[in-house]
């Protein structure tokens, strides 16, 4: 049986969401503090490349997750779910900080993201 991020690495997005594709490996991320880590440490350059692909298409992607109840997404769907969470985390760099992390706050290395007891 393969790991969930083994199942994640072979599925491809196809149809109207395929040229998000070269994004999946990158920005494709199951949890919170993936996704964080993620942002924080990329380069600033790439996040803004991947902000500006999904940007203009959130309305769509998110009309398309929509017609689907969560528990019951397809593996394809649930990548894109989770590009479409990316797409939040880099918008936190892009129209807030201008990088990838607010240079005077707390060091990331320093937080834990606790989503089931609600703490960061």
């Amino acid at each position: 049986m393969a790991t969930q991020a083994t199942a994640q690495a072979m599925v491809t997005l196809t149809g109207p969401f395929a040229d998000l594709d070269r994004f999946l490996a990158t920005w494709s991320l199951e949890t919170e503090a993936e996704r964080f880590a993620h942002r924080v440490n990329a380069d600033y350059a790439d996040i803004v490349e991947f902000y500006e692909a999904l940007a203009p298409r959130m309305d769509e992607i998110i009309d398309h997750l929509n017609a689907t109840p969560l528990a019951e997404l397809s593996d394809e769907q649930t990548a894109l779910y989770h590009l479409a969470q990316s797409f939040f985390e880099a918008a936190v760099a892009v129209e807030n900080l201008q990088e990838p992390d607010e240079a005077t706050m707390l060091s990331p290395e320093r937080m834990r993201i606790d989503i089931d007891g609600g703490a960061l």
